[in-house]
């Protein structure tokens, strides 16, 4: 089956966008307008994903013996990362508690807030981004999109298995029916939750177009110019993103990821380079670890303000709100550091991709093996 290389390379460059987008350093390139708004990239996932999903399930899902093979595969690709970056933020609120005995306080108590006790049970479950009453923020917040992702794949399966042939009109009903509703002012966890279904079933539907042209051909200079176009139109998109704009910037994503699809030109030929496809394997790892990454290079430099008496972070008023900030004095100390922050963001999912990612997937294989002989099909 084919590979799309330069959608993995997408994924790979979104989830580094997002890990500066949530770097808060004041003199950092974190600050330019395009990481402010780099949030908005998740929304690209959602449409990758639907789209590189239906490309590797299409036609495989039509018995139920298959849907239970297609569930087993997705739960062990995500659960065993999501479940182990939230023990480890578990664990982290018990650190907290042992400081606060310390005589160590931090700026939010230990299991308060959106890391109160009765928000593991929905993270546990991956529902917390489903439900008004849970907090999609909780914990390692970064796994509310795991959370609508893993439950929208399970959607997926059983409208390609209930709907053999017509799937793609469900999706077109459901990507244009829920992206619609993007405009009124819903709740924020509303938002994200309708963001996240909408783009995901734009991108089947983007899938299911891409079919109809196969046989598509396009010069290296027309693609090229075409891959231009589309990126310089989706950074400009991206750099002066609002709200009101979800429409045509999900829209504009289906676009791109249909284009870069047939790999044609010379953008797609750069994407294709050994570094990109290295970090093309890692956008699951990069996008779960880098919250706790950046939280306890926070907490460290919040203890060396404590023991050196310098100054090194800020209150300052970020796109989202208040954060603390991270500042050394200069754009180059702050710049360094963020280069730090993403060096350990690498290192750290290159070791959760080696040793739970790649587990969790193989186990998946394994479980999934009995099944796949008896039905005479390999397994997925």
């Amino acid at each position: 089956m084919r590979r799309f290389l330069v959608l993995d390379s997408f994924r790979g460059l979104c989830a580094l966008a997002v890990v500066i987008y949530h770097s808060h350093i004041l003199q950092g390139f974190s600050e330019w307008l395009f990481f402010k708004n780099a949030h908005v990239l998740v929304a690209f996932l959602f449409v990758l994903s639907g789209f590189v999903i239906s490309h590797a399930y299409a036609g495989r899902l039509q018995s139920r013996q298959q849907l239970g093979r297609f569930v087993t595969s997705r739960t062990w690709r995500i659960y065993p990362l999501h479940l182990a970056m939230l023990l480890a933020a578990i664990g982290l609120e018990c650190a907290k508690v042992l400081a606060e005995h310390l005589g160590v306080p931090f700026g939010s108590g230990s299991f308060s807030g959106p890391r109160a006790p009765e928000q593991i049970l929905p993270n546990l479950l991956l529902i917390q981004s489903w439900w008004p009453g849970f907090d999609a923020m909780s914990f390692n917040y970064p796994a509310w999109s795991i959370s609508v992702g893993f439950y929208l794949y399970l959607l997926f399966g059983f409208i390609r298995l209930a709907l053999p042939g017509k799937a793609r009109y469900a999706f077109g009903l459901l990507a244009l029916g829920i992206l619609a509703g993007l405009y009124p002012e819903l709740g924020l966890s509303s938002r994200r939750l309708t963001q996240g279904i909408g783009c995901f079933f734009a991108g089947c539907l983007t899938y299911a177009l891409y079919q109809k042209w196969p046989a598509l051909r396009l010069g290296i200079w027309q693609a090229s110019l075409l891959e231009s176009s589309a990126l310089g139109a989706t950074g400009l998109a991206i750099t002066y993103a609002s709200s009101e704009q979800q429409w045509g910037v999900a829209l504009l994503f289906c676009l791109v990821v249909g284009l870069f699809a047939f790999e044609a030109g010379v953008v797609s030929r750069a994407l294709r380079a050994a570094p990109f496809i290295w970090l093309g394997t890692l956008p699951c790892s990069i996008y779960l670890t880098h919250a706790l990454v950046l939280m306890l290079l926070s907490i460290s430099a919040s203890l060396a303000e404590k023991f050196t008496g310098r100054a090194l972070t800020v209150q300052h008023e970020g796109s989202d709100g208040m954060h603390r900030y991270f500042s050394s004095g200069s754009a180059m100390g702050d710049n360094s550091f963020l280069l730090l922050q993403v060096a350990l963001v690498l290192g750290v999912s290159m070791l959760t991709w080696r040793f739970i990612e790649q587990p969790g997937i193989a186990l998946g294989k394994r479980l999934n093996a009995p099944r796949a002989a008896a039905s005479g099909k390999p397994a997925t």
